[in-house]
């Protein structure tokens, strides 16, 4: 491995957003009213938890220490998700709710995608990273389905 340190300071980052990012889906899942959205986003919280076990793992195996961010609220969780979740939170359409949720897992994918492209990465390693990218694009294909499935009650009703 050409670049530890380099690797331990980007897998940190990642753990980071995941870490925030759980924790957001956590709370907006507990202080929202459509229960469909709810426990979508306990589902995708879940998949976050994982992640942030195998980063925790990927960090100690290149020798470094992970950093567990210090989180005053729920909420902190940068790259302008604070205005993101606060507008899931004030809303009551679904298909919007399901729409700024595809906007974050975008977002996340870019940045595995930056540190895939970036780093010297391990086969195991960059496997493990990959492996998390997909699981975030499936997520958003099925944003798109429970998207698709709103608007088709919207217009049945």
């Amino acid at each position: 491995m050409k670049n530890s340190p380099e690797n331990v300071a980007y897998l940190n980052k990642l753990l980071t957003l995941n870490f925030n990012t759980e924790k957001a889906f956590i709370n907006l899942s507990e202080n929202i009213e459509s229960e469909s959205v709810s426990k979508f986003l306990r589902l995708i919280s879940n998949d976050r938890a994982q992640f942030i076990k195998a980063l925790d793992s990927a960090i100690r195996n290149e020798g470094g220490i992970p950093e567990y961010p210090q989180v005053s609220t729920p909420l902190m969780v940068g790259y302008g998700l604070n205005e993101i979740l606060k507008s899931i939170k004030s809303s009551h359409d679904d298909v919007f709710t399901f729409t700024e949720i595809g906007k974050i897992q975008m977002i996340d994918i870019e940045r595995y995608q930056a540190v895939i492209n970036k780093l010297d990465l391990s086969d195991e390693l960059e496997h493990t990273l990959k492996i998390q990218k997909e699981n975030l694009v499936m997520t958003l294909y099925a944003i798109n389905v429970y998207k698709d499935s709103c608007l088709r009650n919207k217009v049945a009703v």
